[in-house]
């Protein structure tokens, strides 16, 4: 298994000094190949990973309005988008989902969409709680 990320946080539970190595999944992103793109900047990745979750929301928000008027081309729209922000961070299993419900949408096909979207919001929520640790060392 390939390891994302090389970096130490500090367990919140572990006592003063005490480190663990966050070894994470590279489904939910690929912090090497991230850092790559930003040419090893780590403080261009912080603020890339910031800006997506500033953005994230706005379109997610917009794939659901799209849903609930049934505007199967603009669904797939904002879905590709979004698949394009995430495959630039290496989140690969937002990717993945994004994928699927621009194909859905492509498709035309609403009745699975729901889920998708359920799907794609635990899969942020599993990015959301690795990058904090990593995010709230920029911002503090």
């Amino acid at each position: 298994m390939k390891h994302s990320i090389n970096h130490y946080d500090t367990d919140s539970n572990a006592s003063d000094g005490e480190q663990k190595e966050r070894i994470d999944d590279p489904d939910i992103l690929d912090y090497d190949a991230l850092t790559n793109r930003c040419m090893g900047n780590l403080d261009f990745v912080n603020k890339v990973l910031i800006k997506f979750h500033e953005r994230l929301p706005i379109d997610l928000g917009e794939m659901e309005q799209a849903l609930v008027r049934q505007d199967t081309q603009l669904l797939a729209r904002v879905a590709h988008r979004i698949k394009g922000s995430v495959a630039n961070i290496s989140a690969t299993g937002l990717q993945r989902v994004a994928q699927e419900i621009e194909d859905m949408g492509r498709a035309g096909c609403l009745d699975d969409i729901p889920s998708r979207i359920e799907a794609f919001r635990k899969e942020w929520d599993r990015l959301r709680e690795w990058s904090s640790p990593v995010l709230s060392k920029t911002t503090s």
